[in-house]
């Protein structure tokens, strides 16, 4: 049913329809993987503005990671601080 989320049903079967992949990410709660390393790299640039060496360091390695492609998922836990308030 486009258009819904419908909650504690069972599924079988599924098929993604990428056309309507933002209105999937929106059901679950979820940010695009793209929208949310756009706002980490965001955050370790504002960061590393007055921060020590050693952090505008690592907030330096963590945007050239993002502006690569690459994950930083293995080194912060950001995913786990979304709509939180932290970040």
């Amino acid at each position: 049913m486009p258009g819904s989320c419908l909650k504690g049903n069972l599924i079988e079967k599924v098929s993604l329809n990428t056309a309507l992949l933002t209105e999937a990410y929106r059901c679950l709660g979820r940010k695009p993987r793209t929208e949310a390393a756009n706002d980490v790299y965001a955050l370790a640039r504002s960061y590393s503005t007055g921060a020590p060496d050693w952090a505008a360091s690592f907030f330096a390695w963590v945007t050239s990671r993002l502006g690569r492609g690459e994950s930083v998922d293995r080194y912060l836990d950001w995913w786990r601080f979304s709509g939180t308030g932290v970040f």
